[in-house]
């Protein structure tokens, strides 16, 4: 299912509004036919804003949140997901080479946190970088970064997905 050459998607995080910038609670982060964006615990997109070319995530101290990712593609994809340099599916650090939720054609997924065992997950909330998983883990380079590689089936070209 693997190309060598994934699409990348990446959210900043920031708990504060840039100035002038109007929040749009409709707007994930997208280029083509797949979306990333974060919601709360009742399934409602977090308030983003578009600044410099990055999405912005509006977020309160200690406020739980989940990443819904969506393919639109007539395809299913796999899609590998880090949270401030860690992989959601299992906490160790991102990498492409790792593995991640494979999303049907039309589909979505909801990450509820990083994964501890098939039955329990550490749920992501907004915080400060000392207070972070990475930091925890002793990395702290990556807090307020969510990231997502998307790798095609049938070993298609990832370029087909930004069309």
């Amino acid at each position: 299912m693997r190309m060598t050459t994934p699409w990348l998607l990446s959210v900043f995080l920031s708990c504060t509004i840039p100035a002038a910038t109007p929040a749009r609670e409709d707007a994930p982060s997208r280029s083509g036919s797949c979306s990333l964006d974060l919601v709360d615990e009742a399934g409602r997109p977090l308030p983003s804003f578009l600044h410099r070319g990055r999405t912005y995530v509006l977020g309160a101290a200690g406020q739980r949140y989940r990443i819904r990712v969506r393919n639109e593609s007539g395809r299913r994809v796999e899609m590998v997901v880090s949270v401030d340099g860690r992989d959601v599916v299992d906490g160790g650090p991102s990498s492409l080479d790792r593995h991640g939720y494979v999303v049907s054609a039309h589909g979505e997924a909801v990450i509820d946190g990083y994964r501890l065992s098939e039955d329990a997950v550490a749920a992501f909330r907004f915080g400060t970088v000392a207070r972070s998983y990475a930091a925890l883990e002793g990395d702290a380079r990556g807090v307020g970064v969510i990231g997502v590689a998307v790798f095609p089936e049938d070993g298609e070209d990832a370029e087909s997905l930004l069309k």
